[in-house]
C-alpha cells in the first residue's frame, strides 16, 4: 500500500470515514503550513476546544463523544507545542 494512501479502521464505518477526512485535511494543512517556511507547530488541547466551540456555533457538527487525536508527532517530525 506504499504510496496508495491511507488505510484507516474504526469501530464501524462512519468512524473510519471520519478519521480518513481528518487525516485528508491534515495533510492539506500541513502541506499549505509548510510552504510558508516557517517552523510547524501543533495548537493545544484548549485551541482545539476554541476551534470547536467555533464550530457548534456556526452550526457546523460536532460529536461530543468524538475523543480528541492529538499526536506531536507526523512522518518522523516532531511539532513544538504552543502555550494554550
Amino acid at each position: 500500500m506504499e504510496n496508495h494512501g491511507i488505510v484507516c479502521g474504526a469501530r464501524d464505518i462512519e468512524e473510519a470515514e471520519w478519521f480518513a477526512e481528518n487525516a485528508d485535511s491534515f495533510c492539506q494543512v500541513l502541506l499549505l503550513a509548510a510552504g510558508h517556511g516557517a517552523p510547524l507547530q501543533q495548537v493545544g488541547r484548549r485551541s482545539v476546544k476554541d476551534f470547536l466551540a467555533i464550530r457548534k456555533a456556526m452550526g457546523l457538527p460536532v460529536d461530543d463523544a468524538q475523543p480528541l487525536y492529538n499526536t506531536n508527532r507526523f512522518n518522523g517530525y516532531v511539532m513544538k507545542k504552543t502555550g494554550r
